[in-house]
C-alpha cells in the first residue's frame, strides 16, 4: 500500500535575529540556512514555503528541500500551505542523499513526530523565490552540468521565456507506457532560444491553455520552476521533474508581468512575432500587445 509524502521547497532568512513575540513557543536564536549542518536537531529556522507538492511512494536568495512523511503529515498539514511563513525546530537534516539536489543547500530536512512548526506573520521577504538560469549557460554548457545533475555547488534553477514556436503535442512510448509530451522553444529577451519538453499533465495544461480563443493573438510567457536539463546528443533541452516541477502559464505574477514589461521596453511588442511550425510554415501570427 502506498503512502503519501509532502515535499516542500523553503526559502530561508538571510539574517540571524531573535524570534517574534508572535511565536512564544521558541526561546532561542533563529539560524539561517547556511548555519545548519548534518543531523541538526537544535536549530530553529524561519522560512517561507515557496513551492509545495505531493508524491506517492511505497516507502523523497537561500533555499532548502524538506519532506514530511505520511506519519507526521497529519500533524503539520494545516501549517504547510504555499506562501506560509513558518518557524521550524527539532527536525532532522541529512546530507549526502541520493537523487537530484534541488537547492543550493546540500542538506534535506525531514520532519519528525515532535518537530515544532508555527506560522508567523513577520517574515519580511520580497523575493519570489525564483532563481532564473541564463539561456547562455544552457546553450554553452557552462553551468548546466552542475545545475542538472546535483553537483555539490548546484543551485535551484528556474527558467522564464516567451513561447516562440508552436508547441507540438504528441504521444510517445516511454518506460512501458504511452506518454503525452509537448515540444516547443522558449525565447529570452535577447532572442536566445532553448528547447523545452513538457510531460503529461503539464503538456495537457499548456495545450488546453493555447486552445482558448482569447489568447490566440497574445504572447504566452512561461515560468518553469525546478526545471531539469537533459542532453540528447549535442542538444540540450529544458524538461520537468516528475511530481516536482511547477509550470506557470501566463499568470499575473511579478516575474511574468515584469518579463512582459521588459518586452515592451525593448519595443519587441511593436514587431510581429510569428510562431513557426517545425516544417517552417506559419502556425500563428502574434502581435505582442498587452
Amino acid at each position: 500500500m502506498s503512502n503519501s509524502n509532502t515535499k516542500i521547497f523553503l526559502q530561508g532568512r538571510r539574517k540571524k535575529q531573535k524570534h517574534s513575540s508572535l511565536t512564544p513557543m521558541f526561546n532561542f536564536d533563529i539560524s539561517y540556512l547556511d548555519e545548519i549542518t548534518n543531523n541538526e536537531e537544535c536549530s530553529t529556522i524561519k522560512v517561507k514555503i515557496i513551492h509545495l507538492w505531493k508524491t506517492t511512494s511505497t516507502l523523497w536568495g537561500n533555499k532548502i528541500h524538506a519532506c514530511a512523511n505520511h506519519y507526521v503529515l497529519k500533524l503539520c498539514r494545516p501549517m504547510l500551505k504555499k506562501d506560509n511563513c513558518t518557524l521550524l525546530s527539532n527536525f532532522n537534516l541529512y546530507t549526502g542523499l541520493e537523487g537530484m539536489q534541488l537547492t543550493n543547500h546540500v542538506g534535506k530536512i525531514y520532519f519528525k513526530n515532535n518537530t515544532s512548526i508555527s506560522v508567523v506573520q513577520d517574515f519580511n521577504c520580497a523575493h519570489d523565490g525564483f532563481e532564473f538560469i541564463e539561456y547562455r549557460d544552457i546553450i554553452t554548457e557552462e553551468k548546466y552540468n552542475k545545475l542538472a545533475f546535483g553537483m555539490n555547488d548546484a543551485q535551484n534553477y528556474d527558467i522564464i521565456g516567451l513561447i516562440s514556436s508552436k508547441p507540438k503535442l504528441k504521444a510517445i512510448y516511454y518506460r512501458k507506457k504511452t506518454t503525452i509530451i509537448s515540444e516547443f522553444k522558449l525565447q529570452n529577451l535577447n532572442g536566445d532560444e532553448v528547447n523545452v519538453t513538457l510531460w503529461e499533465d503539464n503538456a495537457d495544461r499548456l495545450d488546453n491553455y493555447l486552445s482558448q480563443e482569447y489568447i490566440q493573438n497574445e504572447p504566452v510567457v512561461l515560468v518553469i520552476q525546478l526545471a531539469k536539463i537533459n542532453t540528447w546528443g549535442n542538444e540540450h533541452e529544458v524538461s520537468t521533474i516528475p511530481f516536482c516541477t511547477n509550470v506557470i502559464i501566463n499568470e499575473n505574477i511579478p516575474a511574468i508581468t515584469s518579463f512582459k514589461q521588459r518586452l515592451l521596453d525593448k519595443k519587441i511588442c511593436n514587431t510581429k512575432s510569428r510562431i513557426v511550425d517545425q516544417d517552417g510554415s506559419i502556425a500563428n501570427e502574434v502581435f505582442l500587445n498587452f
